[in-house]
Parts: structure tokens; sequence; C-alpha cells
């Protein structure tokens, strides 16, 4: 049992062979989570993986039962990914079986969003908002950059979260 499902792809290479893992991220409840290298479009991405026994079980590497549901999970991101609804959620690049594992590889969705406001500006967040306290509270009357990019973020947010409900 070898199911393929390929969103938007013109190659040959199906399930594991389009991808070159190069790390273990995590390990998850029912299987791992990797680093990886999409062959077809040279770009990382991440492919979660689960284990047949496990999701059919409802059990974990532990042994103890768990409410996830890869299945319905892998096949929600598809639909989401196929229907193009919204621009600001991760999108699935394929999914595929093995014979003992389940798969799916989508975009890589890098750090937390504080992460990434402090490495843009270079600053710690702890440091920022200690500097921030001990100034006056005036309204701004200008748009910084800092503050343009918070509202883009805060709009692909509202937009993700709007699409979901």
């Amino acid at each position: 049992e070898n199911d393929t499902v390929v969103l938007a792809s013109s190659t040959h290479l199906k399930g594991s062979a389009r991808f070159e893992f190069i790390r273990d991220l995590a390990d998850t409840l029912q299987g791992r989570i990797y680093l990886a290298r999409d062959l077809e479009t040279d770009t990382e991405c991440v492919v979660k993986e689960a284990w047949k026994r496990l999701v059919h079980s409802n059990l974990s590497r532990s042994n103890t039962r768990v409410p996830e549901d890869f299945l319905s999970e892998r096949s929600m991101i598809l639909d989401l990914t196929a229907n193009c609804a919204v621009q600001s959620l991760v999108r699935a690049i394929c999914a595929w079986d093995e014979d003992n594992c389940y798969f799916y590889a989508m975009e890589v969705c890098r750090g937390e969003l504080f992460d990434y406001i402090n490495h843009v500006h270079q600053v710690k967040l702890r440091a920022f908002a200690q500097e921030e306290a001990l100034k006056p509270q005036q309204t701004m009357t200008q748009r910084t950059p800092w503050m343009r990019t918070i509202q883009s973020m805060f709009r692909q947010l509202c937009e993700g979260v709007r699409w979901l409900h």
C-alpha cells in the first residue's frame, strides 16, 4: 500500500523519494516530525510521520490513549491547501502511505512570533518591554516599519482565525 496525494507536482518523484530528510525536529505521540528538503522545489519543508499501528489503536508510543487523529489532521491540511482558502495558513505539499507509516509534507513555519520580532529588530523582548515601560506613553503619529510588520502579522493571524471559524 503506497498511496500518494500530490498537490501541484510535476515530478516523477513520489512519497519519501521526493524528500531528503535532514534531521529530526520532534517526536510526536504517534511518530516523528522531520525537517526535509523537497527535491522537486529545492526548498526546506516539514514531514510529519505517524505509525499506522498507533493511529489505528489510538495509542501513543508510550502505550497510552491519545485523542490525536492523524488521518483527519492530514485530510484537513490537504483540503485547506486544495481550496487555497487562506494565504496565511501553512500549506500541504503532498501525502503518502508506506507499509508501516502515514506521512504528509508541508511548508516550514519557522519559529514563534516573538522570536521573529526579536530577530528582525535585534533586541530581546524583555529588554524592549522594560525600555518601553520607562518611556512616557504617547500616541504615535507616524507608522514605523516595526508597526507595519506587527500590523501585517496581526492581519494574517486574524484572517486565518476568521476563516477557521
